[in-house]
């Protein structure tokens, strides 16, 4: 079983500059053009470009004339990686009496045949407690299945750590759409990752320096045991059909996507791990494996049961860890 810390970094494009010189008749001189620095990053050959144009897309997401009292709900699109239109909701606390005030903001990320929708729920709790979140569909999820009825249990490695490493980009790409408004405190900022979630969600906050706390569900590192160990239909199905290779090969293709080669980049940021004592889904030596990547502040509870096994439990656990370390800074 691989379930040692992988020190492997994603290739960064950063800080590149350009310049250019020519001659001038009659004369020996030299023209520099301004420095142009290009804040690029790319992950698994993806994309991320916070300078890129957000045009971003806010609609009431309840009927207008019966809006809930609790919380405000919008739906949000903005352009993600390659320039893809990514659908998202975003939750505000109240009925909008609050204004010219700054929230804290908490990006929630759904799991496995899940979709932006089912958050719902938790983000209406995090409101209550006066948070906003913000949740996206993942690639392959929600308004954004595949035409042609695939789901992400059919796709090949290869385009596995594609989804992995645009699910990253979309994701700040959130952040950056977060930062535009001026009800958010954007120096507060948060992140909750749900499963999969919890997966794309390890790499995400650790590349991602704008999120200062992190409270991972049911998540785990080490693609090779997970593929090769889960109950999930997912992994079954990969097995069944046998287009699995060996844990070493699954390993190797999608270590960019692997949250346990980004999780150690998180600390001094501080970790919230919360899992199942007997998870089909995701092993707890997968989850063990990403805890002990994990460097100092992090935490590790487990509940009785298997995948997310208290909602309840977990959620308020989840409150108390972001009030703790994210309102308070």
């Amino acid at each position: 079983m691989f379930t040692r810390f992988i020190s492997y970094l994603p290739a960064l494009l950063v800080g590149v500059s350009v310049s250019a010189s020519f001659p001038i008749a009659g004369c020996r001189a030299e023209v520099t053009a301004p420095k142009v620095t290009v804040r690029t990053e790319t992950l698994a050959g993806v994309t991320y470009n916070p300078d890129a144009p957000l045009a971003a897309v806010t609609k009431p997401f309840f009927d207008a004339k019966n809006p809930p009292t609790e919380a405000r709900t919008f739906r949000v699109t903005y352009k993600g990686a390659e320039n893809a239109t990514v659908p998202a909701l975003l939750t505000i606390p109240g009925n909008g009496r609050g204004k010219g005030r700054q929230y804290p903001a908490v990006v929630l990320i759904h799991g496995l045949s899940s979709r932006k929708e089912d958050t719902l729920l938790l983000a209406v709790a995090f409101a209550r407690r006066g948070y906003a979140t913000l949740s996206i569909d993942l690639p392959v999820h929600g308004e954004r299945r595949l035409k042609d009825g695939r789901t992400i249990a059919d796709l090949t490695l290869e385009e596995t750590r594609r989804v992995g490493a645009i699910s990253v980009a979309d994701l700040r790409r959130g952040v950056d759409f977060l930062s535009t408004r001026s009800d958010i405190d954007r120096s507060r900022l948060g992140c909750v990752g749900i499963s999969l979630g919890g997966i794309f969600g390890g790499v995400f906050a650790g590349v991602e320096k704008r999120v200062k706390s992190v409270a991972l569900w049911s998540a785990g590192g080490d693609w090779g045991t997970l593929l090769s160990e889960s109950r999930h239909p997912f992994a079954l199905k990969r097995r069944e059909k046998g287009s699995l290779p060996d844990s070493e090969t699954v390993e190797k293709t999608l270590r960019d996507v692997d949250p346990l080669t980004h999780i150690a980049s998180l600390a001094p940021r501080p970790l919230l791990l919360l899992a199942g004592t007997d998870d089909y889904v995701v092993p707890n030596e997968c989850t063990d494996a990403l805890f002990d990547a994990a460097r100092e502040p992090k935490e590790l509870a487990r509940y009785p049961g298997g995948h997310i096994p208290d909602l309840r439990a977990m959620t308020v656990r989840t409150l108390d860890f972001f009030d703790e370390t994210l309102r308070r800074r």
